[in-house]
């Protein structure tokens, strides 16, 4: 069972980092690897950084062995072939795309057509306690999601310019509260210019919905006391720290994940294990192979099973 830890380092050390959702997310991926995506724009290393080859994105096919609608990551030749089919701004959308990470001004200048604004400084986490950035409420969620024109039905395309690290933290909420039909645009914004594809000033007119949670899976979520029952008890590989190094070390205090306020206290929750965020991706902001994953988590010490 992989869980996140609610509260995160904060209410271990006055701390708080984002970045544990990803190894929520990529170990997820890891009991269903076939999910994990069907196709990549391919690019060129430039002398300025990374050129889209444009001409190949529409060649790329799905493996043999992975049907395109089960994956969890997808790229942006799936989601503009469904922007053209499925992108209406009616309730009840075959897709709703959540764009996350921008201020509204910068949204508003330029986004993925269909695309609708979420303040993840405000919306994503639990308004009665912000300091924290914990799990929204079940409320919270609802009239999010109602808003934003979403039904159980509709598939949600998350994307950010924070390198998928809102986008991960996005999935993880709304897995908490039982959608499922959810992907996450692998590179976000940057796959999407490196594509060669254009925004749009254009806000949807969205018809709201109303959204009602009907179940809650809360097994993947974790919290101080279940932490402090697994250390009491001995368990020694189940804590995951990826903050940068020198933030586990206690070399830098670091900041609070959406505040940018200073830590209190230095270091990492004993026993935790350092795998920074970043190893999750390869140069071009998108998730590594599976297969890499798998092998960097596993010589970690950690059991894809456990």
């Amino acid at each position: 069972m992989v869980r996140l830890v609610d509260n995160d380092m904060k209410v271990c050390f006055g701390a708080h980092s984002g970045c544990a959702i990803y190894k929520l997310f990529v170990l997820c991926l890891f009991r269903h690897a076939r999910v994990f995506r069907h196709s990549r724009v391919q690019e060129i290393g430039t002398q300025d950084g990374v050129t889209p080859l444009s001409s190949r994105v529409d060649q790329q096919t799905p493996p043999r062995n992975v049907r395109s609608n089960e994956s969890v990551l997808v790229d942006p030749q799936w989601l503009a072939a469904r922007i053209n089919t499925e992108g209406s701004n009616n309730s009840g959308d075959a897709i709703r795309i959540i764009g996350m990470g921008q201020g509204i001004e910068q949204y508003l200048a330029a986004h993925i057509p269909g695309e609708v604004f979420v303040d993840w400084k405000t919306e994503i986490h639990d308004s009665h306690n912000p300091e924290m950035f914990n799990l929204p409420s079940r409320d919270q969620i609802e009239s999010l999601l109602s808003r934003l024109g979403i039904t159980p039905d509709t598939t949600i395309v998350l994307s950010d310019n924070m390198s998928s690290r809102l986008s991960a933290r996005m999935f993880w909420t709304l897995r908490c509260y039982g959608h499922e039909k959810i992907k996450i645009l692998d590179g976000g914004r940057r796959a999407w210019i490196q594509s060669g594809r254009s925004f749009t000033t254009e806000v949807p007119d969205i018809k709201p919905s109303r959204y009602i949670v009907t179940h809650e899976n809360h097994r993947i979520r974790a919290e101080l006391a279940d932490v402090k029952t697994r250390l009491e008890s001995g368990h020694r590989n189940f804590l995951i720290d990826s903050r940068p190094v020198e933030h586990f070390t206690g070399e830098e205090a670091g900041a609070v994940y959406h505040t940018g306020e200073q830590h209190e206290r230095k270091g990492h929750i004993p026993t935790a294990h350092h795998i920074a965020w970043t190893d999750n991706f390869s140069e071009f902001g998108r998730f590594k192979p599976v297969e890499q994953l798998r092998d960097m988590y596993e010589h970690a010490g950690f059991d894809k099973n456990a």
